[in-house]
C-alpha cells in the first residue's frame, strides 16, 4: 500500500490522527503512535461527554490502532517496524483493561529507587528504561557512546565502567510528574525478556557463577527457607543453590509481597508503561535486530558492525574479570579458585559461549591457583573458537530446558501466576517449554548440580561457611547489591555485610 493511500486511512479513522499527520513526515512511525492516547484522553478531560462518547472514541482509537498494524503487515520490507508497532498496540491494550496497572505501585521494593532505572540520554531527547537481564548493561553503554563519553564499539566499555552514568544520568531525584513529562517529549525505549529465561539467566549469572555477595545475601536466605537450616545470626555463603530451590524461594516472596531483588521482578514494575508511554518495546528474544534498528532510526554514532563477536567478547571479559577481581572474598565462601574457575567454565557452556566438549582445563588445584587472568581468558577464547557455532546455539537451549525440567509443575504454575502481568503484557507463552519441549538434555551442561567439588572428582562436598567481611562499613543490603553490580570495589576497602534481619 502506498503512503497516500496509508494517510488516507488514518485521515478518516480519527480528527486526533488527521492533526497528527500534518506535524509528522512518517506514517508507520513509532514516535508516532504516542498520539493513538489522545482519544482516550480528551474522553476523560471533558465530563460533559456521554458513555457513548467515550465508546465510540474509544472505537475510533481501536481502530486507529488496528490500522497501523495493518498497514505494517502490508510493509514486508521493515519486520521490525511491524514488532514494534504490534507490541505497543498489546500493552496498550492490556493497560485499557487493567485500571489497577494504571498506578504506581512498589510490591516487592526492597528500599530500591524505581526512578534509577529510568536513564536520560545527555545530547539527546532519549529516555532509557533500565531492567535487568534484558540487556540493560549493553544499553547504559549505548547510552554513553550516544552521549559522547566514550566513542565508537559499545563492546569496548567493561561492564564496571558501564554503570558510571557518563553521557547519561538517572531520574532519582527528579519528581515523578516531571519524569511523566519527560515521556510526552522525548523518545522512550524498553527492553523485555521471557520471565522464565530472565529468571534462567539471573539464576545462572547470579547464584551458580562464584558472585560472593549474591551467595551471602540471597543464598542465605535461600538456604533458610528451603533447606530449613537454621543459621541464627550468622550468613551462609549459598553457593550451590540449585535452580528450583532459587525459583521456590523467589516465588514465595512475590506472592507474599517480600523484598526481592530488581534481578527477579516483574518488567513491568520497573517501567510502568502503562503510565509511561514506551515508544519503542524491544525484545531480548530479537535484542541485535532492534538494538541495530533502534541505533539507526535514532541517528546514534554506535558501532555495532561484529555485533555477535562483540557479544561473546563482553561475555568472556566480564566472567573472567569478575572471578578474578573478587578472588579473595570467593575463596572465604570455603569455595576453591579452581571450583570458582569452573563455575565461570560451565556458565559460558550453558550460555552457547564454549562447547560441551570444550574440557576444563585445570586438573588440579595447584594448577587453577597458578593459573595467571590471561591463560584462563585465552583458553576460554580457544575454545569459543573451536566450537561449533551451531551446537553452541543449541546447547543453550539445552541447558535452559534441563533447569526447566528440575521445576514441578506447581512451581511453574505458582511462577507463572507471580509474573502473570508479563506474560500477557509483553506477549509471552507460559508454557515454559513450548517448542523446546522435545530436546534431549542427556548431555546438556550440568548445571542442576552445582557441587563443583563433586564435579571435579574430589569427593568432597564444600561445607557452608558462616562468613563475615573484616572491616566495618556502614552499608545496608541493597547497597551492597549495587556494589557488585557496579563492579564497585569501595575504594579498595572490604566492606561489612550488616544485617538488617537480625
Amino acid at each position: 500500500m502506498k503512503q497516500r493511500a496509508k494517510a488516507e486511512l488514518l485521515k478518516n479513522t480519527s480528527v486526533a490522527y488527521s492533526k497528527y499527520l500534518r506535524n509528522q513526515p512518517a506514517i508507520i512511525h513509532v514516535n508516532e503512535e504516542e498520539k493513538e492516547t489522545k482519544l482516550s484522553d480528551a474522553s476523560r478531560d471533558n465530563p460533559l461527554q456521554t458513555t457513548e462518547d467515550v465508546n465510540n472514541a474509544k472505537s475510533e482509537e481501536d481502530k486507529s490502532r488496528n490500522i497501523l498494524k495493518i498497514a505494517a503487515k502490508k510493509s514486508p520490507a521493515d519486520p521490525v517496524l511491524q514488532r514494534f508497532l504490534e507490541r505497543k498496540a498489546d500493552v496498550q491494550r492490556v493497560c485499557d483493561n487493567r485500571p489497577e496497572l494504571q498506578e504506581i505501585t512498589f510490591p516487592y521494593t526492597c528500599g530500591e529507587e524505581p526512578r534509577k532505572a529510568f536513564l536520560k540520554q545527555d545530547t539527546m531527547p532519549l529516555m532509557y528504561c533500565a531492567i535487568e537481564k534484558t540487556g540493560s548493561t549493553f544499553w547504559r553503554r549505548i547510552l554513553q557512546v550516544a552521549g559522547g563519553a566514550s566513542s565508537g564499539r559499545p563492546s569496548l566499555i567493561r561492564t564496571m565502567n558501564a554503570y558510571n552514568e557518563n553521557g547519561y544520568h538517572n531520574m532519582l531525584n527528579t519528581p515523578y510528574k516531571n519524569i511523566e513529562a519527560n515521556f510526552k517529549t522525548m523518545t522512550s525505549i524498553m527492553f523485555v525478556r521471557s520471565p522464565y529465561q530472565r529468571l534462567f539467566s539471573g539464576w545462572l549469572d547470579k547464584m551458580y557463577s562464584p558472585n560472593w555477595i549474591f551467595w551471602i545475601v540471597l543464598g542465605d536466605e535461600v538456604v533458610k527457607t528451603q533447606r530449613k537450616v537454621d543459621h541464627f545470626k550468622k550468613h551462609t555463603c549459598g553457593y550451590d543453590i540449585t535452580f528450583s530451590e532459587f525459583i521456590a524461594h523467589t516465588v514465595e516472596d512475590l506472592i507474599k509481597k517480600n523484598c526481592v531483588n530488581s534481578h527477579f521482578t516483574p518488567s513491568f514494575y520497573h517501567c510502568f508503561p502503562c503510565i509511561y508511554d514506551m515508544d519503542y518495546i524491544g525484545k531480548y528474544e530479537t535484542f541485535k535486530e532492534d538494538t541495530v534498528y533502534l541505533t539507526k532510526k535514532l541517528n546514534m554514532s554506535v558501532v555495532l558492525d561484529k555485533f555477535d563477536h562483540d557479544a561473546t567478547t563482553d561475555a568472556i571479559t566480564d566472567a573472567v574479570d569478575f572471578v578474578y577481581n573478587e578472588r579473595v572474598d570467593i575463596v572465604k565462601c570455603n569455595v576453591s579458585f579452581r571450583c570458582a574457575l569452573f563455575k565461570v567454565w560451565q556458565r559460558l557452556k550453558a550460555r552457547g559461549i564454549i562447547g560441551l566438549d570444550c574440557e576444563f582445563p585445570y586438573k588440579t588445584d595447584s594448577e587453577a591457583n597458578k593459573a595467571p587472568y590471561g591463560d584462563f581468558y585465552h583458553r576460554i577464547v580457544k575454545a569459543n573458537a573451536d566450537s561449533d557455532k551451531g551446537e553452541l546455539k543449541l546447547n543453550r537451549k539445552k541447558a535452559y530446558v534441563q533447569a526447566i525440567r528440575s521445576l514441578s509443575d506447581d512451581l511453574i504454575s505458582k511462577l507463572a501466576e507471580s509474573f502473570e502481568v508479563d506474560f500477557t503484557m509483553f506477549g509471552y507463552d507460559t508454557d515454559p517449554l513450548g517448542s523446546l519441549s522435545d530436546i534431549d538434555t542427556s548431555d546438556a551442561t550440568p548445571v542442576k548440580d552445582v557441587e563443583c567439588n563433586d564435579l571435579l572428582g574430589q569427593r568432597q562436598r564444600c561445607a557452608y561457611n558462616s562468613y563475615k567481611l573484616e572491616v566495618p562499613f556502614p552499608g545496608s543490603i541493597a547497597y551492597l547489591e549495587d556494589m557488585v553490580e557496579h563492579g564497585a570495589r569501595a575504594h579498595g576497602r572490604k566492606l561489612l555485610l550488616l544485617s538488617n534481619r537480625q
